[in-house]
């Protein structure tokens, strides 16, 4: 019988203790009871779980077993739904603060902005902007926000912008935003240097203002520069009446350097994958907190799997204009997962080994950038492990922005 059918119906804990706990368990089969989740407490002591109408038809085996049989907890609707009848008070605020959650968790009541590769152009504050202007202003209905189109109208509106997301988090949206990078250019009008982003053989050289201080071939480090945004004069310049000589100019250097750059990073895979697979059972407990005293909805003694994963839920009444109620809502649920092992061959293990360090490299290289060259080598690993060593070398703009204060 499922879980959650039984909490509808009742069910009881019973503890029994007899000389012969055996006994009793093949009684109380031989008269068709059910019972399931039964568990040693001792060598005496029997901990089971039956539905609530069997209880008095326990009394037979308990006779002839000589068990005394006591009830430790009851379970299920029919006993929570006794114990608010005796309480209406109590019931009606339940019902109170069901509603009021309800009522609150269909609004938005904030709105974050979050940069995960930080700001450059913009602000949180132009984004903040740009939402209350847009009808992205708290309170809002849950239902009335369409966070993809925003999502577009946000990048259209926004130049700036290279993606933009738009995610609801319980009565939170978040506004997640990457603005453009442009390496090659000035962020600023004032005059500055083009210097190498990192260490790399130069091929080829354009300028579009200033004066190259590297050729094709050469070898430059990280931070060196490329491109001076300092006009030295050349020979055969003429010095402006009045003067001895001609002065240097300072200007905003743009251009690209391509240079041959090499990324290298190291990776394993086990010979044995775990596999965590769900079972489809799970556990759950409900706090309700007021005013710092927790009361417990749902509560849970213990966790009764091996293998799990957990996940929490947090709700606390927001603030809105000054005005909050000291009320959190707090849940976690606990699904059983089944580990299964797979054992793979030495090539398959390198193969996924190389896949790891392949997608950590293309997160590293700039865009635009060609991957001209790819070496493999396999290192010496732990037992039961695979490590690779990949190195690319990349033809990439290896040039950026360096400000002349």
């Amino acid at each position: 019988m499922p879980g959650w059918l039984l909490w509808l119906t009742g069910y009881l804990v019973v503890r029994v203790r007899c000389a012969a706990p055996e006994r009793f368990l093949n009684l109380a089969l031989a008269q068709g009871l059910y019972f399931w989740d039964a568990r040693w407490m001792g060598e005496e002591w029997l901990e089971i779980r039956i539905r609530a109408g069997d209880f008095r038809r326990l009394r037979p085996a308990a006779r002839q077993a000589r068990a005394r049989v006591r009830i430790r907890r009851r379970v299920g609707l029919p006993f929570w739904w006794r114990a608010l009848r005796r309480r209406p008070g109590l019931l009606w605020g339940v019902v109170s603060v069901v509603a009021a959650v309800y009522v609150w968790s269909c609004f938005v009541w904030s709105v974050e902005v979050a940069a995960p590769e930080g700001w450059q152009r913009l602000g949180p504050g132009d984004i903040l902007a740009w939402a209350e202007e847009n009808s992205l202003r708290p309170p809002v209905l849950r239902a009335n926000l369409d966070a993809n189109r925003l999502a577009e109208k946000l990048m259209l509106d926004r130049q700036e912008l290279a993606w933009a997301g738009i995610r609801l988090a319980g009565t939170r949206v978040i506004i997640e935003v990457v603005e453009r990078r442009f390496p090659d250019t000035a962020t600023s009008t004032g005059p500055a240097h083009l210097v190498a982003e990192r260490d790399a053989v130069v091929e080829e050289v354009t300028v579009i203002a200033g004066q190259a201080r590297v050729k094709p071939g050469d070898t430059v480090r990280r931070g060196q520069i490329l491109i001076a945004g300092i006009m030295l004069p050349e020979e055969g310049d003429q010095a402006q009446p009045g003067q001895g000589f001609s002065r240097p100019r300072l200007v905003s250097a743009r251009g690209r350097v391509w240079g041959r750059v090499w990324y290298e990073a190291v990776g394993q895979a086990p010979l044995v994958e775990e596999e965590r697979v769900p079972t489809g059972n799970q556990v759950r407990e409900i706090k309700v907190i007021v005013a710092g005293r927790e009361i417990n909805v749902k509560p849970l003694r213990g966790i009764p799997y091996a293998s799990f994963q957990e996940e929490r839920w947090w709700w606390a009444w927001p603030v809105w204009r000054g005005f909050s109620l000291p009320l959190a809502v707090e849940a976690g649920t606990y699904r059983e997962v089944e580990v299964r092992r797979h054992g793979r061959s030495l090539e398959q293990a390198l193969d996924a080994a190389r896949a790891r360090v392949t997608a950590y490299l293309r997160v590293q290289i700039p865009a635009p950038a060609e991957i001209l060259e790819e070496q493999v080598q396999v290192l010496p690993a732990t037992p039961g492990q695979v490590r690779v060593r990949v190195t690319w070398q990349v033809r990439q703009n290896i040039a950026t922005v360096f400000p002349l204060k």
